[in-house]
């Protein structure tokens, strides 16, 4: 409601009815203190000082004016430590998510670390198992070889030896 009687009495007094506007400012006093909003007492107190400077009462117009500034500049100061408050709330917002984002990354590292430590261990276990495996293999093929050159070895004197008693 103060701003719909600030905003008649701006009017009136725009249309040089002064005493309705006298009046209407009375109401949109009494409604904007009501409020305890600053912003609608700094607007109440501008408007009013232009409706004092316009009736020559210079007297009215220095205390209106000197109360708007007072309002304009608490509601500055209000504005501006809101500002710093958000800026300050971001600014540690964003140093947490790069926080975080460096602790995921050093996990991420750690992790691929580990895989590849995994990842040789897993490629030396076979390499060593296939090593074995075929160290294994090529040892029994070698006895399997040795073997057949021995029985072969005693074939050959057996049939030597049957020559040697058939002549």
């Amino acid at each position: 409601k103060s701003t719909i009687y600030l905003n008649l009495a701006t009017i009136a007094f725009h249309l040089n009815d002064y005493n309705k506007a006298e009046k209407l400012f009375e109401q949109a006093k009494l409604f904007t203190q009501k409020s305890g909003n600053v912003t609608k007492k700094r607007d109440f107190y501008l408007q009013l000082a232009a409706f004092n400077k316009k009736r020559n009462n210079l007297e009215e117009t220095v205390k209106s004016q000197e109360q708007y500034i007072k309002l304009r500049d608490s509601v500055f100061e209000s504005e501006r430590a809101s500002a710093i408050a958000e800026l300050e709330t971001k600014y540690q917002s964003e140093k947490k998510e790069k926080e975080l984002l460096s602790a995921k990354n050093k996990l991420y590292k750690e992790e691929l670390v580990s895989k590849n430590k995994s990842s040789w261990i897993y490629g030396i276990s076979i390499v060593a198992f296939f090593s074995i495996l075929f160290g294994f293999l090529y040892n029994r093929q070698q006895k399997i070889k040795n073997q057949q050159q021995r029985q072969e070895f005693q074939l050959k004197e057996a049939i030597l030896k049957m020559e040697g008693q058939n002549n």
